[in-house]
């Protein structure tokens, strides 16, 4: 579907609401990646699972999981605002 047919306030053509492959795609992608070229455990490197392993984290009372922990997180985070920087992609919500 053509960006130019969409409404103005779709979400898919809003940059207010974080549109975009890098933030719709890009996430998947380089959380992906780390998984696998970070040789992650075997039951977590794939979004297959990662439902089931939240819940059963929920169930234990763990509040950060240990196949992808905060430290984590973040870092692919990083990665990202990395490549935005680099590539001078910049979200309205960037300057408040």
């Amino acid at each position: 579907m053509p960006i130019a047919s969409l409404s103005p306030s779709a979400r898919t053509a809003d940059p207010s609401l974080g549109v975009g492959c890098l933030l719709d795609i890009g996430i998947y992608t380089l959380t992906f990646a780390s998984l696998i070229l970070d040789q992650h455990p075997d039951n977590a490197s794939g979004f297959y699972w990662e439902v089931d392993v939240v819940a059963i984290d929920v169930l234990e009372g763990r509040k950060e999981s240990s196949v992808m922990p905060l430290a984590e997180t973040l870092r692919v985070t990083r990665t990202m605002d990395a490549v935005r920087k680099t590539n001078g992609l910049v979200y309205p919500q960037d300057s408040k």
